[in-house]
């Protein structure tokens, strides 16, 4: 899924709605994951070595970052940098901008990804990939 498709979130929620599936193939090894909750004024990304099970299910992190009118880091910093992810904060402030203004958050899961053949495998570069927005 390019970035472009993965924020054409409009077309998405109007043909599936909340009840919508996302496959996503070829299977990836995520490098490292986390979640991004976009708020008007505060936008807190969480990450995590490897799949986004860890943060999610286990409870672990890795590195929290907290952007309002400062920058507050815990855990290992540096391992996720906020101009990493930005990009896609930024398109969806602008295309929720509204919604945000009411008080309301959004929600995206996100991993840097290597695609893998079925022996595990490495197959080309690593990418970004985002695979849940959702409005909170």
């Amino acid at each position: 899924m390019s970035i472009s498709s993965a924020f054409r979130t409009d077309e998405f929620f109007g043909k599936y709605g909340k009840n919508g599936l996302v496959i996503y193939y070829p299977f990836f090894n995520a490098i490292k994951s986390g979640i991004i909750e976009i708020r008007l004024e505060t936008i807190i990304i969480e990450a995590v070595k490897k799949d986004l099970w860890n943060l999610a299910t286990d409870g672990r992190r890795d590195e929290t970052i907290i952007i309002n009118k400062s920058i507050t880091r815990n855990g290992l910093i540096g391992f996720v940098t906020e101009n990493e992810l930005i990009f896609a904060v930024d398109k969806v402030k602008n295309k929720f901008r509204n919604f945000l203004a009411e008080g309301k958050s959004v929600y995206l899961e996100w991993s840097f990804a290597q695609n893998v053949d079925i022996k595990g495998e490495v197959i080309g570069e690593s990418y970004l990939v985002f695979y849940e927005c959702k409005s909170l």
